[in-house]
């Protein structure tokens, strides 16, 4: 998913701010791919948030007992502390990849 927005704002970045060297073109699309990817990450986690309101426990058994995965008990809370971290872990990913690509945008 963040590959062309993080071309796109990669490229945007050198194309508006006509950096004098390619070094700072690449450095421009970095920066500018990171910025993009702290803003999902924030989305992400309101999501995350949302998403664990929502969803309870006995749905969450239900889908383990259809994948094989024996019975197992979680709370409330358990469910909120899962979807926060990993929606933490996806972003940070996300934010390393968003700026690579960006930095490739910013070389085009």
């Amino acid at each position: 998913m963040g590959l062309f927005p993080g071309l796109a704002a990669g490229y945007l970045a050198g194309v508006f701010d006509k950096p004098i060297n390619s070094g700072e073109s690449l450095q421009k699309g970095g920066i500018a791919g990171a910025i993009a990817a702290v803003l999902g990450i924030i989305g992400g986690l309101i999501a995350a948030a949302v998403n664990a309101t929502y969803v309870n426990a006995a749905n969450i058994v239900s889908i383990g007992r259809a994948l094989g995965i024996p019975n197992y008990n979680l709370s409330h809370s358990d469910i909120l502390i899962y979807q926060i971290i990993i929606s933490v872990c996806v972003g940070i990913f996300n934010i390393i990849w968003m700026a690579v690509l960006s930095a490739a945008g910013g070389a085009l």
